[in-house]
């Protein structure tokens, strides 16, 4: 599946630099870019996209920008899947903009890996976690707690894609974590469907880069 998505942000540079991160990830295509509310209402009025990665902040609009511009956005665009990508580091506002369905919200500061989790998760149909996928301040640890709220993964599904990404079987890691094989099959497959992946050989590839493997404690 490959996720058509759309960038606005009012920094040239920026747009530029998330171009061509996301351009290096084959699941994604982007349709499009715009440098404020105006050009990316026209925009999404011509070239549907999949997922909106757009700034919080993009003033020079007639549309307005920040809450009052998701907001507009959610109700002309209820099936757009949008991630919020700011330099705001306020779990008030990222609490807000879930509540109106924003995906996730995203910091500028941290790992580009991030925002490609974000954005591929994004387009999963488990609404129950989508709507939670805060992640990414400057505070939080780019382990456990950040990786596994963007992903929607629970803990103890994060931990045990850590350590099978580092070489461990199923069974190795039910004898650390004193779990039975079974549970951690069962956590292990749950993570898979969370993440859309398919088999073990993308699951690793995944895990690698979003630097599970350099998590583990």
């Amino acid at each position: 599946m490959v996720i058509d998505v759309i960038i606005a942000d009012d920094h040239p540079t920026i747009v530029a630099g998330v171009v061509c991160i996301l351009g290096a990830v084959k699941a994604i295509r982007i349709t499009g870019t715009a440098n404020n509310p105006d050009e990316l209402v026209k925009l999404l009025e011509t070239k549907p996209c999949d997922v909106l990665v757009s700034d919080y902040m993009m003033p020079n609009g007639t549309l307005g920008d920040g809450f009052e511009m998701f907001s507009w956005l959610r109700r002309r665009y209820p099936d757009l899947r949008i991630v919020a990508f700011t330099v705001i580091d306020s779990p008030a506002i990222a609490r807000q903009l879930t509540q109106i369905g924003v995906r996730a919200c995203i910091n500028k500061s941290v790992d580009p890996s991030y925002l490609i989790a974000a954005i591929r998760t994004a387009c999963t149909e488990d609404a129950s976690f989508s709507r939670k996928a805060v992640c990414g301040t400057r505070t939080q640890e780019p382990a456990v707690t950040g990786l596994g709220l963007c992903m929607g993964l629970s803990k103890s599904e994060v931990q045990v894609i850590q350590l099978y990404a580092t070489g461990m079987s199923t069974v190795e890691i039910a004898r650390k974590l004193d779990r039975s094989r079974h549970t951690i099959d069962a956590l292990k497959a749950e993570a898979m469907r969370k993440l859309g992946i398919a088999d073990d050989a993308e699951l690793l590839s995944y895990a690698f880069k979003v630097s599970f493997h350099g998590a583990v404690h």
